[in-house]
């Protein structure tokens, strides 16, 4: 290791850690890393064929979440977010 490195050696070796376990988390539930990539085609609000719309968000570290708006008077409990085991959270809304 670097000298100049060597004081960081343990927050390196953390994030190394770190970053392992999240390479083994997308390849074991996203599918890898290319159809990781595309997210963006599955996150936020995506509108199916019969007009019902599934928002979802990646927020591991969130207890709570819902989709409010006009469309459901502001009220947060009409629409709370179901997470999955990676932290995805999903509500359906339909049409």
């Amino acid at each position: 290791i670097d000298p100049w490195l060597k004081p960081f050696a343990p927050a390196i070796k953390r994030r190394l850690e770190s970053y392992k376990k999240w390479v083994k988390e997308i390849n074991q539930n996203e599918g890898g890393y290319d159809k990781f990539s595309h997210g963006y085609k599955r996150f936020g609000l995506n509108v199916l064929p019969n007009g019902d719309i599934i928002y979802r968000e990646w927020a591991p570290n969130a207890v709570a979440a819902s989709l409010i708006g006009e469309f459901n008077d502001w009220v947060r409990s009409k629409d709370p977010m179901k997470k999955d085991s990676f932290g995805v959270w999903e509500v359906h809304i339909p049409a």
